[in-house]
């Protein structure tokens, strides 16, 4: 059974800021003015996706909740960023969204977990809860849901993981109809200690998608058919992709995906080496093959690592990164644009510049009808009356005035 909690006050804090770090000459252009909308709900919340709705304005995807108890939040705003309404399922005590997208009758699904399973709710157009899943064989097999499609016929593809044989977890790809109602599982269990990340659909209607195997040693991408069926797979290990080291391990940030303007795919991310202090944002870019065309890392000082991906209006991409420089203690968003072969064109430091923000975090960024770019994520800020933290959701606009 699903609950709704009460829902949450808001203080919404609008900051105009653009600080151009680094400008480049081609077709990416840098954004506009910046405007910063922090919702404080009286507990800790973070954004973990971002969709533009049909309506106008912004739906949002996360959690919201405490030490002992946390629930899925899905969050509704206009288009200055503003709440709207906000609701908070608790299908147990351990829940959290990771994605969500408009569905066929105007309502919402997230996908996410509850207890580290996967966690589907279906809402109408007021976030009223309609059903939640998934059901069906093997769904109780399930891991967190992190990337989700609606598909024609008004069901659902996710990417996720599957425990299979040995309790290891299997890259899986997961269709259920309208209602979570699970109707295949394909998982992948070549790819060992593995999860699926990110979904984009195919021209023929098939999928792509990308994720972490080998224990986040490397970050494959794999195409399937329609059915899930694969058609050909793709590995790129941290050690290659970023040679730096040979005799250490290196590791992989969750990857992003999307499909490239020409044809082919373009996956970003981060390299990282635990036994080093040294990290860098990675764009890979291939063909409609899988493979490689471009190999791009991006290193700053200290830790930096793309969290999100999307594609620009001119064919070039954006991506929204971590970075927590070593002589700073604040960690910074930053918005980072590429032309389509990945050169760099711009960076923007887009971090708040109110309230001591010490720990910030963008989840996911996307491109908006009109040409600019949204984002939510996760600010902690340190009153410096009280000297109390608070984690709260933001949601970032670039490129417009605020309006009505």
């Amino acid at each position: 059974m699903s609950g709704v909690r009460g829902s949450w006050g808001v203080v919404a804090l609008l900051v105009g800021l653009a600080v151009v770090c680094g400008l480049g000459t081609g077709a990416s252009e840098p954004p506009g003015p910046l405007q910063w909308t922090v919702f404080d709900g009286g507990s800790e919340e973070f954004g973990a996706d971002i969709i533009e709705v049909e309506g106008g304005g912004y739906a949002v995807a996360g959690t919201a909740g405490n030490e002992t108890s946390r629930g899925m939040l899905l969050l509704r705003a206009d288009e200055n960023g503003s709440v709207l309404w906000n609701k908070t399922y608790a299908l147990s005590s351990t829940d959290a969204a990771h994605v969500v997208r408009e569905t066929t009758d105007g309502g919402y699904v997230l996908a996410g977990e509850q207890d580290g399973r996967l966690a589907l709710v279906g809402t109408g157009p007021e976030g009223e809860v309609l059903w939640t899943g998934p059901e069906g064989t093997g769904a109780a097999n399930l891991g967190p849901g992190r990337d989700l499609l609606v598909t024609g016929d008004g069901g659902y593809v996710l990417a996720g993981s599957t425990f299979v044989t040995g309790g290891e977890s299997a890259a899986a790809l997961v269709r259920t109809n309208e209602t979570g109602y699970v109707e295949w599982v394909r998982a992948y269990e070549d790819l060992n200690e593995s999860e699926a990340t990110a979904l984009a659909m195919t021209d023929d209607d098939g999928y792509a998608v990308a994720g972490l195997s080998s224990s986040a040693e490397e970050v494959f991408v794999t195409v399937t058919g329609a059915d899930g069926n694969r058609t050909w797979t793709r590995t790129f290990p941290a050690l290659e992709v970023w040679p730096i080291f040979s005799d250490i391990q290196g590791l992989m940030t969750t990857p992003d995906l999307t499909r490239r303007a020409e044809g082919g795919y373009a996956i970003a991310g981060g390299v990282t080496f635990p036994e080093r202090p040294v990290s860098a944002a990675m764009l890979l870019l291939t063909d409609e093959e899988g493979n490689l065309e471009r190999n791009w890392t991006y290193q700053k000082d200290g830790d930096f690592w793309a969290e999100s991906l999307t594609k620009a209006d001119d064919t070039g991409f954006v991506l929204a990164c971590y970075h927590d420089p070593l002589a700073n203690p604040t960690n910074l968003v930053v918005l980072f644009g590429t032309g389509e072969n990945g050169t760099s064109q711009w960076e923007v430091d887009a971090t708040p510049g109110f309230l001591n923000p010490f720990e910030n975090d963008p989840y996911s960024v996307i491109t908006t009808r009109d040409g600019n770019y949204a984002a939510t994520g996760k600010t902690l800020t340190i009153d410096p009356e009280t000297g109390l933290e608070s984690q709260d959701l933001f949601i970032l606009l670039t490129g417009q005035e605020q309006r009505g």
